[in-house]
């Protein structure tokens, strides 16, 4: 895809940085794009970008472990296989272990292929890309807020670095992989709720995040703000990571002391 660069500055970059009269008068013709206020889809962006950026990096470690686990497996498996073959090379015990061992390489290499076709360790380089893509998006929105108002800032206006944005967070949610099911079950993403109503049925209802809802992507520019239930939903994710963090940390302590 080509990039027209000066298509880009007519629309998005402020030329006229230099010139405050030029630069008064560019703003005064750009129109405000968004019927909401900006200052809360920045928040908006910051904290969709934020969540985003934390459930990939969940990702990515996630399927880091369990590559490693497959390839330990693996190698474990095949090592106990050659030295079963090498003792009964040696003492003679049975030609049937020859048998058990052939019939057991066979399984161990359709294992093997079911490994490489999981791609665990591409995937999670992946997600480790989208995390990095997420985390660069949110703080490049926090410092050109920060800098709006200055002449460091190089777009036209707020309007028009939120449309850029927009633009770059779109191609992100169309492009990037699946998050795991162990991850979303894990933390309580897009959870089953059961409700016991009138005449004792049980209805299943599985609330989705109009915000946090990682299988859409919309539109920065025609958002309201975040409902309070969102927020919530986001500040328990947020608060669910740092505790699971922390649990952690103290299992690695409690295994360093018990090795000494």
């Amino acid at each position: 895809m080509k990039i027209n660069i000066d298509e880009m500055k007519n629309e998005i970059i402020n030329t006229n940085l230099s010139s405050s009269s030029s630069s008064s008068s560019s703003s005064s013709l750009s129109p405000n794009l968004y019927k909401s206020s900006s200052n809360y889809i920045i928040d908006n962006i910051i904290m969709i970008c934020n969540y985003n950026s934390n459930m990939h990096l969940l990702s990515y470690n996630y399927l880091t472990n369990l590559d490693s686990q497959y390839a330990n497996v693996l190698i474990i498996l095949s090592m106990l296989s050659g030295i079963i073959e090498i003792i009964n090379f040696n003492a003679h015990i049975s030609n049937n272990i020859y048998l058990f061992v052939g019939i057991f390489n066979l399984i161990l290499g359709m294992l093997l292929n079911k490994y490489k076709e999981l791609k665990l360790n591409t995937n999670a380089q992946t997600h480790y890309e989208f995390h990095n893509h997420f985390e660069k998006i949110k703080i490049k929105t926090n410092m050109n807020n920060n800098i709006k108002n200055s002449k460091a800032f190089i777009y036209k206006n707020i309007d028009y670095f939120i449309k850029y944005t927009n633009n770059e967070i779109e191609i992100l949610y169309t492009t990037r992989p699946k998050i795991p099911v162990k991850i979303l079950n894990k933390y309580d993403i897009n959870k089953i709720n059961i409700e016991l109503k009138n005449n004792n049925q049980v209805y299943y209802t599985k609330r989705k995040s109009k915000v946090f809802d990682i299988n859409k992507s919309f539109n920065f520019c025609d958002m309201q703000k975040i409902p309070e239930k969102d927020k919530q939903e986001y500040t328990d994710f947020m608060e669910n990571i740092r505790k699971k963090n922390i649990e952690k940390i103290k299992e690695r302590n409690n295994n360093l002391i018990h090795f000494k």
